[in-house]
């Protein structure tokens, strides 16, 4: 494969959650507003561009309507690649959320590459409803999110469903699923 052919991040990124995320139902939420989801690439190594792309993210979502905007997705091309080094960089967004009063009007939910559930096995298929393309944190308001559990039966229940259902169908399925965006 050319360099040419290579997909974009946002390209990856936006096949991971059709094929993925709403072709395997993970999110149920996440095929209405797929055509208004925000996707940012980050590039560079700079810790001030990250704070900096965190609090552009935070704004944007709220100086526009959850209709206009819905949710936004920071993709981190440069940055995060060592999963423990992501988990700092979350740390960082979500202090950044405490830091400008926001937190409680927007959360923050995390995936990467090398997701794992802190009580599972590296191997378990279960970290694999969680491990994208690649490393990115996906912007919510809260207000949206807890609206979403009013509207649908045993929202908690979701994760939960996620974790069997990629379980049941194996990590070299699951594997392949998340590989083919690359393509």
């Amino acid at each position: 494969m050319k360099i040419a052919d290579t997909p974009s991040p946002k390209d990856v990124t936006l096949k991971w959650i059709q094929q993925v995320v709403i072709g395997e139902n993970l999110c149920p939420f996440a095929r209405p507003i797929l055509d208004r989801l925000t996707l940012t690439v980050l590039t560079g190594l700079a810790r001030d561009s990250f704070i900096d792309a965190v609090v552009s993210h935070v704004l944007g979502l709220l100086d526009h309507s959850a209709n206009d905007r819905p949710t936004s997705i920071l993709i981190m091309k440069d940055l995060g690649h060592d999963f423990e080094d992501y988990l700092d960089l979350a740390d960082l967004a979500n202090a950044v959320l405490d830091e400008t009063g926001v937190a409680d009007e927007i959360q923050i939910a995390t995936f990467h590459p090398q997701y794992q559930f802190a009580d599972s096995d590296a191997d378990d298929p279960a970290n694999w409803t969680n491990r994208s393309p690649l490393p990115m944190l996906h912007f919510l308001r809260t207000a949206d999110v807890a609206s979403a559990g009013l509207d649908y039966p045993d929202v908690e229940l979701i994760p939960e469903r996620n974790i069997q259902r990629f379980r049941v169908l194996g990590r070299a399925t699951v594997q392949r699923l998340r590989e083919t965006c690359f393509k």
